[in-house]
């Protein structure tokens, strides 16, 4: 992939493109997004589609824009258009995703990763995505199950280390989440949240002195990341 997303919960992102005739539309469009002028990347995108009407990354960045408007079956149409053009596109598939269980569509969000592992029958990423699902769906030990089936396909998967990770903090076994942080991170040292969370646990995990007493993140409950860090490549 060229780029990476940022999404859920959900936070969106877009993606630059590869090469295309499209990319130059495509990355004046991700500057205007990040800048959270929306129309004028809408915009660039649009130009972009003119220019490329095969490139799956501009329909997902339309898309991208639609969804985070509340637009949502123009933004199905568009990821949905996107998949067609490149099934294995991991972030559309994940924003779909995100996209179907908004509209309570449980039931399409399965059935569309189900369609993902058939066109990728050897990756994790729909493994992961699966995993996702089964974790919004109420059923944490089928989601750590198939995490761990995907790092056994790939130990160093950013994506299924974050959730695990996220999972185990979630049931206070923090010695367990940091360390699949910390391996995260070391995969891939540019993720300024994720060094953020790693050293939060450390102070949280610190055994402290009795004149020190605990401190005040190790003794108030631990929220969610701001961002998700399981979409967030770069």
């Amino acid at each position: 992939m060229c780029a990476r997303i940022c999404t859920a919960s959900v936070l969106i992102a877009v993606v630059a493109g590869c090469a295309s005739p499209a990319r130059q539309y495509n990355q004046r469009g991700v500057a205007f997004f990040n800048q959270g002028n929306f129309g004028p990347a809408m915009q660039e995108f649009e130009q972009a589609a003119a220019r490329d009407p095969l490139d799956a990354d501009t329909y997902y960045n339309i898309g991208s824009v639609l969804h985070r408007d509340g637009r949502l079956a123009e933004a199905d149409r568009n990821y949905t258009h996107c998949l067609a053009l490149s099934p294995e596109h991991a972030k559309c598939n994940h924003a779909r995703s995100v996209l179907l269980l908004e509209q309570g569509r449980r039931d399409e969000a399965y059935e569309s990763v189900q369609r993902w592992r058939t066109f990728a029958p050897g990756s994790p990423e729909p493994i992961v995505e699966l995993a996702w699902l089964e974790k919004q769906s109420g059923r944490p030990e089928e989601a750590r199950s198939l995490l761990q089936n995907a790092l056994a396909i790939q130990p160093r998967h950013p994506r299924a280390l974050v959730e695990l990770a996220a999972m185990y903090e979630a049931s206070n076994q923090n010695d367990r989440a940091l360390a699949l942080y910390q391996r995260a991170l070391a995969y891939d040292p540019t993720q300024p949240e994720l060094t953020t969370k790693v050293a939060e646990l450390r102070d949280a995990t610190a055994p402290c002195s009795p004149a020190e007493g605990p401190s005040s993140l190790a003794n108030t409950p631990r929220g969610r990341m701001s961002r998700d860090l399981r979409y967030d490549y770069r």
